[in-house]
């Protein structure tokens, strides 16, 4: 993998947390393919099968503190 191509995806991935550290996401969520398919385990609050970046934001939704967002 090419130097440019590295830094590109540590770029998305610094945006994406600090994104979900503003409570927004939308954004840390944006940089994920758009047919990701994200599994939680059933013993987890909220474990299952989610699909998309919104059903992957979803599982952020939920597991963020209130009146953080």
């Amino acid at each position: 993998m090419e130097k440019s191509a590295i830094t590109a995806q540590i770029t998305a991935l610094r945006a994406a947390y600090a994104a979900f550290n503003r409570g927004d996401m939308d954004a840390a969520v944006e940089a994920l393919d758009a047919h990701i398919e994200w599994s939680e385990p059933a013993e987890f609050p909220g474990g299952g099968t989610y699909h998309g970046r919104e059903g992957r934001s979803n599982i952020f939704r939920s597991r963020v503190p209130h009146g953080r967002m």
